[in-house]
């Protein structure tokens, strides 16, 4: 499926493409196999008449921001019937999504391959793609450029590039142990990748960040169900750890950085649910839960 945007701002308009897929199968009486697949790519250009500070790309506009975002979910689910009363159940999961933000006449390189780009032996900024495209490069004969446009192959000096993906695991059991109990427990596994890399120049301390990470995360659960005659009981407890493999400066202020990894976080949260008839025609509910 296709979608356009088209306004009637110039450089405005924009485009997506959405697919989606799915399969089921069953190789045996007692197994069953289902997946999924889900695509979407949406691109277009911003206008922006004047940013914050004044600056306008209206006589250039080749020169304002173009944007893609790009994204995907594949996953496999399995179930197998060991007996009636015994059930397995698995999936597979994997989701990527990522989007780059960057003037649309230089949309393909990244912002150390832009003209004026150029650094010390230290690796410091000391090129001229501020002076050229934003702060200082004006004509003060022209009065155009004093009240703040842009002219010729001018560009809007800002790169943005985020990415963020997991793979994800998933185990359940579901057995009906007696007429009254019904158990069901299960674990899920997910490791993150997580990617992020802006820039602005707007003058020679030009600022972003920059950084990669893996979190993880990791959860159980088990929970009973238990039915009596008069009412019935849905007792559990949920584990959650999460680990988010990141530093932070603990000096903001001080002369020099000193980082410190994050403590990772566990969790547990007890659930208790209970309901009963009061009447022929009504149901009485109860819900207690701690949720993270």
């Amino acid at each position: 499926m296709t979608a356009h945007d088209p306004t009637y701002l110039p450089h405005n308009g924009s485009a997506s493409y959405t697919g989606t897929g799915k399969f089921s199968a069953q190789p045996s009486q007692r197994l069953k196999l289902n997946g999924n697949f889900a695509y979407n790519k949406a691109y277009g250009e911003k206008y922006e008449h004047r940013d914050n500070n004044g600056i306008s790309y209206d006589f250039n506009l080749d020169g304002l921001l173009s944007f893609e975002t790009k994204s995907y979910l594949a996953g496999v689910t399995g179930q197998y019937s060991v007996s009636e009363r015994l059930v397995f159940s698995s999936s597979i999961n994997r989701f990527l999504t990522n989007s780059r933000k960057a003037p649309g006449t230089l949309f393909d390189l990244y912002w150390k391959q832009w003209p004026g780009y150029s650094e010390d032996s230290t690796g410091r900024y000391n090129g001229t793609i501020h002076e050229d495209n934003y702060a200082n490069d004006i004509d003060y004969s022209d009065a155009a450029q004093l009240i703040g446009f842009r002219f010729d192959d001018n560009f809007k000096p800002v790169f943005e590039w985020r990415e963020a993906a997991y793979n994800a695991v998933k185990f359940n059991v579901l057995g009906q142990i007696n007429k009254t109990n019904q158990i069901k427990t299960g674990v899920e596994f997910r490791k993150y990748a997580l990617d992020w890399d802006s820039k602005k120049f707007y003058n020679l301390n030009p600022y972003g960040e920059k950084y990669t990470a893996n979190p993880s995360s990791f959860s159980a659960y088990v929970q009973d169900k238990m039915e009596y005659s008069e009412f019935i009981i849905n007792l559990g407890m949920r584990l959650d750890y999460r680990n988010a493999d990141v530093a932070y400066n603990v000096n903001p202020n001080g002369p020099s950085p000193v980082y410190k990894r994050a403590d990772s976080k566990t969790r547990m949260s007890p659930r208790l649910g209970i309901s009963f008839p009061i009447s022929v025609k009504s149901k009485m509910h109860f819900n207690y839960g701690i949720y993270y």
